[in-house]
């Protein structure tokens, strides 16, 4: 998707044409970037699931683009966050303790961690930053509505024009509802919610 497209789409709703705009590309795109980090912890449709081996500090640093965690595991066993008081049930070294092999710390954008055996992460990936309007930014069509009714109603908030502000914000938040029960139906064709299997006693 060509970010200008979607800058165009804006420019239309915001009546902007020739030398009197009210806001110009690069501040259409800083609006675009903000409405980006919402768009992704809404609609979770970039779940990612990458495996990472701790450095020598039996550390994890987590990818730029990693939003929320869903997951940590370790051969297939989840492991938990954990408080220092947890993870020193035995001895106040993460590495030799107890806690530190069945969980892990959050430190600064790392995971510390008890081992160096590789572990898996599940994360919500926030969407590509968009940089300039000649871009062709990786990102599915379903997102665009969103993005042109969130960055209006951004816009005419700084304007002062509440009405409208109101109006695309109410557009922006359906949108959003909307997009997320398309890729909830698509996930899950068929059913109305997800099963799992009964287990036997």
């Amino acid at each position: 998707m060509l970010v200008q497209d979607i800058i165009n789409s804006v420019n239309a709703r915001l009546r902007q044409r020739g030398e009197s705009k009210s806001f110009s590309n690069s501040a259409i795109i800083d609006y675009a970037n903000e409405i980006s980090l919402e768009i992704s912890d809404a609609l979770e449709f970039t779940r990612t699931v990458r495996t990472f081996t701790p450095n020598s500090d039996n550390r994890v640093y987590l990818p730029a683009d990693a939003g929320r965690i869903e997951y940590v595991g370790r051969n297939g066993v989840e492991i938990y966050p954990m408080t220092p008081k947890e993870a020193a049930l035995l001895s106040a070294d993460l590495s030799t303790s107890l806690g530190g092999w069945y969980g892990y710390l959050f430190t600064n954008g790392y995971l510390q961690l008890g081992s160096q055996e590789p572990i898996t992460i599940h994360y919500i990936a926030y969407l590509p930053k968009f940089e300039s309007a000649n871009q062709d930014i990786n990102i599915r069509e379903e997102y665009r509505m969103p993005f042109i009714n969130g960055i209006a109603y951004l816009c005419f908030l700084e304007l002062g024009q509440n009405d409208k502000a109101a109006a695309y914000k109410a557009e922006y938040k359906n949108e959003l509802n909307d997009r997320r029960e398309t890729i909830r139906g698509n996930a899950f064709k068929g059913r109305k919610y997800p099963s799992i299997p009964a287990v036997e006693l």
